[in-house]
């Protein structure tokens, strides 16, 4: 079952490195979408994100801490660097 309209949408995946949320950054990337992977576990996130390349989707990873306001900010940010907008 297809998750209509996300071809081309960027899609965040807060604690996206393992378990569920990586499972759901697969996902999206299968839907087209092109996903950011924010994670503290910047290696595995990092990982996850190589796997979904490998696989034809379109993923980065950013290094992010959600106690830290100043890393959520850099994520949306990264975010819109990398995917224009």
């Amino acid at each position: 079952m297809g998750l209509r309209g996300l071809t081309d949408k960027v899609a965040v995946v807060v604690g996206g490195a393992t378990g569920i949320g990586a499972a759901t950054a697969a996902r999206l990337a299968e839907e087209r979408c092109r996903v950011v992977i924010g994670d503290v576990a910047v290696d595995a996130a990092r990982q996850t994100a190589a796997r979904i390349v490998a696989a034809g989707g379109t993923a980065t990873h950013v290094a992010f801490d959600l106690s830290d306001i100043a890393s959520v900010a850099d994520l949306i940010a990264s975010a819109a660097t990398t995917y224009d907008g």
